[in-house]
Order: structure tokens, then C-alpha cells, then sequence
């Protein structure tokens, strides 16, 4: 059987490395990826531009490096939906577009910073556990951007939303 994903990631075998150079991630990729090895760390290179829409849904990221997807800036809907152990502090630097509830239901290990990101739409941290968002540039909001997601140190935007005012606070 081909592999349909030839040339799309690297495997290191002696450290159990999987690089993804594929300029979209998409789920098929990553669902490829999970199916076929058994890695400790995955992560990106410089020509990762998309996170495809769920593309990491429902999927324990422990083993995935969001650090290396410093060139990232689009993350699709409901990319990172249901989504555990993100580890996503210095990543998204460059994001500037987010779609649609990618960040639902998530649990996000510490921070997640967009200083770039102008548009936070529908549902997109909704039931979101994260230790704070920050997102600068934000100046349209959805009201249901942030409905029910849980941050200890806040959520930060240049304009808030109904959503984000009542936002819980550990």
C-alpha cells in the first residue's frame, strides 16, 4: 500500500522523533501519524503554516511539541476541540486567524498567547480550561467566544465580550 503521506513527515527512529514538514496539517495526517508509530515527541518545521480543522481533536498532546509551530498562522476549526495536555506557552506567535471552536472543550497546560489575532470567533475557547489567555490584538470578540472557560490568571483582550466578563475565575 502507498503511503499517501510520503514526504509529508520525518521519522528519527533512534529517538522516536516524527517531524512534520507539511506546509497543512491535516487530521488525516495526524490520525496517520498516531495510527502507524508510536513516537515520544512529534513537532514541526519551519514550513508548518496550518493547523487543518480538527486536525488534533481529541487527542492527548503530552507528546506533541506546539513550540516548534512557530510559523503557524491559521488553526481551523475545531482543531484542538476536545483536545487534552497542550502545552502551547511561546507558541502561536504569528497565528492570525482561529476558526471556529478550536479551542472547545480543551485543556490547555498554561498559557495561550495570539498577539497577533484580531478576530476571536464563535465558540472558539468555549469550555476552555487554560491557565490564562492573552490575545492583545483582539478586537472583534464573539459572545460566545469564551462561554464557560476556566482561567486562573484571566483572559485578556483589547475588547471583551458579554462571554469573557463572566468568564469563571478560579
Amino acid at each position: 500500500m502507498e503511503n499517501q503521506f510520503e514526504g509529508q513527515y520525518s521519522c528519527e527512529f533512534e529517538n522516536e522523533v516524527i517531524k512534520i514538514s507539511a506546509r497543512v496539517v491535516t487530521k488525516e495526517l495526524v490520525d496517520h501519524i498516531f495510527e502507524f508509530y508510536f513516537p515520544d515527541v512529534i513537532c514541526f518545521d519551519d514550513s508548518v503554516e496550518v493547523l487543518d480543522e480538527r486536525a488534533f481533536s481529541r487527542q492527548n498532546l503530552a507528546l506533541v511539541d506546539l513550540e516548534s509551530a512557530k510559523n503557524v498562522q491559521v488553526i481551523g476549526d475545531s482543531c484542538f476541540e476536545g483536545a487534552f495536555n497542550i502545552d502551547c506557552n511561546n507558541a502561536f506567535g504569528k497565528v492570525l486567524r482561529i476558526g471556529k471552536k478550536c479551542f472547545k472543550d480543551a485543556i490547555i497546560l498554561g498559557k495561550i498567547e495570539m498577539p497577533r489575532l484580531t478576530c476571536v470567533p464563535d465558540r472558539a475557547f468555549w469550555n476552555t480550561d487554560a491557565y490564562s489567555i492573552f490575545l492583545p490584538s483582539a478586537t472583534s470578540v464573539s459572545d460566545s467566544a469564551f462561554k464557560y472557560a476556566s482561567t486562573e490568571a484571566g483572559i485578556d483582550c483589547k475588547v471583551q465580550s458579554e462571554a469573557q466578563k463572566t468568564a469563571i475565575l478560579l
